[in-house]
């Protein structure tokens, strides 16, 4: 038996006092220079304001003003706070900001009760230290059962001195959860959104004015399926049969707009006329992408093929660098700039991707002579920023040991610019920026591809040589490798429903392959091919003609 309680935090006053403050950040083991100026923002302050008869000053006592930029910091600090109790087995606490949201998991209804009373009220604690006041508005409980058709519990769940209510559907984080878990609720709410959005369209073009086709069409793919794709790793992961009916509905209002055709032609022949796949479909990519490399980072199926987690690039967390000590600004030049000296020993470095092999290689020269070259081989499904980062970490890690003045050159300006970053998340590049972290003799600059500088045409061949006869190096696949093979996947599963389907025929034998592009075709063209239009067949087989025969063959 599961039991789901949601509540929101306001503050008494503007925000957490500044006492309690200093003290959460006493306990942080973090950079001392940072600490004290966060302190000192909350120490002895005085607010002043001019006004006709002078200026004005009184103290201020609270922890910060909300809409501050380091409100959600501090919010943060005192959230960690109860976020790290020490809960008991079946509790579980989830925040977002403000909202709060508890999950009690028994085998009871009497355990459900006396887990939720017992976490409330360390919980009511906590919000007491801070002064912070739980509006009874903004608080209930959602009961999620197996017996779906028992009678309905209510709980005797308090906050304080007062009961909790219950609800049947609760709304976090823009998702609409129900007590049977089938978010039927949030499908509906879906469908009324998607309506206002159809409703707004309409408004703004039609079958024969407005908005061009093409707009429509990208106004759907960037606009009304972001709004029905919101977050499907919460809700899409068991699509049933009648949801999925329910989203080719949604769907097809918007393809009837931006096709102009007949409202009798079937929706899997605009689906393929317009390369706009089922959402049932795009929703459970969707749903295995962001389930898999955002939130759980586990191994996954999909389609029947298994996917490990570990084979594939991941996030790396935050650099600990000081940023005043991350000096490379200087050391770094690109978009046509070059290093202000030249050096005696030089590198060029190059990253080829040619017919689906990815291969990576550096050249040095020191004295105008070629003295070294290095050269690796990719996994095919590595990226080319994957080759041109390996080859520049390579470079930069021979020159670590040159003990001499380096010029490390490239024409990858994304890379040079990723190397400069602060916030990069690319273990690999963080790797070769603490190499440059290291050695000031170091510097790297931009240089424009394939405008006859000898030594970088050079670096260029022994790239594309890589790729066949490269030392052997293992990257961890990126995130767009992962997004090629679901979408690969997905287009599979679209073709096999597009085989077997019982309506669309006369399209199927124009369009037997499905793609995910648009065909371009006028609304004539769509009628002809669909046999849904002014035609004497179709008048006849929909009850609006006698007969099959034109005018002319009578």
């Amino acid at each position: 038996m599961k039991t789901v309680l949601g509540s929101g935090c306001s503050p008494t006053s503007e925000e957490e006092e500044s006492m309690c403050l200093v003290g959460l950040l006493d306990n942080l083991k973090y950079h001392s220079n940072t600490l004290e100026t966060l302190i000192d923002i909350l120490s002895n302050r005085k607010v002043a304001i001019n006004t006709s008869q002078g200026p004005a000053t009184w103290n201020q006592q609270q922890g910060c003003p909300q809409g501050s930029c380091t409100g959600p910091t501090f919010w943060n600090l005192v959230a960690d706070e109860v976020l790290q109790q020490d809960w008991p087995q079946g509790v579980y606490l989830q925040a977002f900001a403000d909202d709060f949201v508890f999950l009690f998991n028994a085998g009871s209804k009497q355990e459900v009760k006396n887990l939720a009373n017992k976490a409330l009220q360390t919980f009511k604690t906590w919000t007491d230290k801070h002064k912070l006041e739980i509006s009874l508005d903004k608080i209930y409980y959602l009961h999620i059962n197996k017996n779906r058709s028992g009678p309905i519990w209510y709980s005797g769940i308090k906050w304080g001195q007062n009961n909790i209510k219950r609800e049947s559907v609760i709304k976090y984080l823009g998702v609409l959860i129900d007590d049977k878990l089938n978010f039927s609720a949030h499908l509906s709410a879906i469908k009324n959104k998607s309506l206002i959005l159809h409703q707004g369209l309409k408004n703004v073009t039609g079958t024969s004015w407005g908005l061009s086709k093409n707009i429509r069409r990208q106004l759907y793919l960037t606009v009304v399926e972001k709004v029905i794709l919101y977050d499907p790793a919460a809700w899409a992961h068991n699509i049933t049969a009648r949801q999925q009916k329910l989203l080719s509905s949604i769907q097809r209002t918007f393809l009837l707009n931006i096709t102009g055709a007949y409202n009798t032609t079937p929706t899997a022949a605009f689906q393929v006329i317009e390369g706009l796949m089922p959402l049932h479909i795009k929703v459970k990519m969707q749903s295995t992408l962001v389930d898999w490399w955002y939130r759980l980072g586990r191994n996954c199926d999909y389609e029947g093929i298994h996917f490990d987690h570990e084979s594939y690039e991941q996030p790396s967390p935050p650099s600990t660098i000081h940023p005043a000590l991350f000096s490379l600004e200087d050391r770094i030049t690109h978009g046509g700039q070059v290093p202000s000296n030249r050096t005696p020993i030089e590198v060029y470095t190059y990253g080829s991707k040619i017919n689906d092999q990815t291969g990576s290689a550096f050249c040095f020269i020191a004295n105008e002579a070629i003295t070294k070259t290095w050269k690796a081989k990719l996994s095919p499904s590595n990226a080319m920023f994957q080759a041109e980062m390996l080859a520049l970490k390579a470079a930069i890690e021979w020159a670590n040991t040159a003990n001499e003045d380096v010029n490390i050159w490239s024409d990858s300006e994304y890379s040079l610019q990723a190397l400069k970053s602060f916030n990069v998340k690319s273990k690999i590049t963080q790797e070769a920026q603490m190499t440059l972290l290291e050695n000031a003799r170091i510097r790297l600059g931009w240089v424009k591809a394939h405008i006859g500088i000898k030594v970088n045409e050079i670096a260029d061949n022994l790239s594309k040589e890589a790729t066949t006869n490269g030392i052997p190096a293992s990257l961890p696949f990126p995130k767009s490798f992962l997004k090629k093979q679901l979408l690969q996947l997905s287009l599979s599963r679209w073709q096999a429903e597009w085989d077997n389907c019982e309506t669309g025929r006369s399209v199927y034998s124009i369009i037997p392959k499905i793609s995910n592009k648009q065909l371009h075709w006028s609304r004539e063209c769509i009628q002809f091919a669909t046999d849904h239009g002014p035609f004497p067949t179709y008048l006849k087989r929909f009850g609006l003609h006698s007969t099959d025969c034109c005018g002319v063959g009578k």
